[in-house]
């Protein structure tokens, strides 16, 4: 009986030593060991994920924790808690880490843990995957400065960005400049287009700064790129400018007379006319319209000047060009 009790004794001893043995297999064996969780974060760019970091003892110490950045920004991290732990003998803690990523891919950093006293230390890996554009481009098919013959010039902006998911992507182009009293406002709201055309008028003289928005549909983070200070000036074209009648004079009071303008610019579709007639003074007959012809019917007799000017429909108080006929005769009948 007494050798059967040895017997059990002695296997009770080796089953503890080998749990031991694993028991320090499975924590390093260097009396502290960490794991994180999760091993693989998925995250959009610009938000936060969090690593839980469990440590466990064998020995009463005070623990340093550090990142080592690997392929990440260093400035992504913080910690929840702090960056150092007291540890008692068999203990076992939590912490956790947050991580907010300013660019997409894929990046690797490892946390290690080091005793404050002795050489005790352990290291794991962790890996962030992160969601959004990761390259993002603007670019005009016009370089600055831009001289702009008169009327109106289209600028084609297009914005570029990259997406490693490949999502759909989505763009949103905003304007701050003269046109908008250098307000931000946007001038084409988020579409798949990336492109947007920018119709150069008067109001836009002088410096302009072009936004392109960009993100991932159906995701709310969003990738921005500036173009600073893109010029436009404008060049004023001489507009050459005739008026002619439908009908040559002398003329008997009471005829209608159409007279027609005509004017030599870029942009003939965006052109307007406004007729006047000289009697003791410049007198508007017709005002600003499309039509380039006016039917004048006098009744009085003498000599008229009539005058077109041209503007180029922008603004309607600068005239681009002018035309005057000079000293159109109106007889009476009885002369006739």
């Amino acid at each position: 009986m007494k050798r059967k009790l040895e017997v059990v004794v002695g296997v009770s001893l080796a089953c503890i030593f080998i749990i031991a043995i694993v028991i320090q297999v499975t924590f390093g064996g260097s009396g502290i060991d960490l794991s994180i969780q999760p091993y693989v974060a998925k995250v959009e760019v610009g938000s936060t994920c969090t690593y839980n970091i469990t440590l466990f003892t064998f020995e009463g110490n005070w623990f340093k924790i550090a990142i080592l950045p690997g392929t990440c920004d260093p400035s992504w991290f913080e910690w929840r808690d702090s960056g150092q732990i007291d540890l008692k003998e068999g203990e076992t803690k939590q912490i956790s880490l947050n991580v907010t990523p300013s660019e997409a891919g894929e990046y690797d950093f490892s946390v290690r843990v080091d005793a404050w006293f002795g050489e005790t230390s352990s290291e794991r890996d962790a890996r962030i995957r992160a969601i959004g554009l990761s390259c993002i481009g603007l670019q005009p098919n016009m370089d600055s400065p831009q001289k702009i013959p008169g009327g109106r010039s289209e600028i084609i902006w297009t914005a570029y960005a990259c997406d490693p998911d490949a999502g759909e992507i989505e763009y949103r182009f905003k304007l701050n400049g003269p046109r908008t009293n250098y307000a931000i406002e946007t001038v084409k709201d988020w579409s798949i287009a990336n492109e947007w055309v920018w119709l150069v008028d008067s109001r836009d003289e002088g410096n302009s700064t072009i936004y392109a928005d960009v993100r991932v549909r159906h995701h709310d983070s969003t990738s921005s790129f500036v173009y600073r200070d893109y010029e436009i000036s404008l060049i004023q074209l001489p507009c050459c400018t005739c008026l002619m009648p439908d009908k040559s004079e002398p003329q008997v009071g009471g005829t209608a007379i159409t007279w027609t303008a005509c004017a030599s610019y870029p942009d003939q579709d965006q052109l307007r006319y406004r007729f006047w007639v000289y009697d003791s003074g410049w007198n508007v007959e017709r005002d600003w319209a499309r039509s380039n012809s006016w039917t004048w019917t006098p009744s009085d007799t003498g000599d008229y000047d009539i005058k077109v000017e041209v503007c180029d429909g922008i603004d309607d108080n600068i005239s681009i060009g002018n035309g005057i006929y000079w000293e159109y005769s109106i007889m009476s009948a009885k002369n006739s």
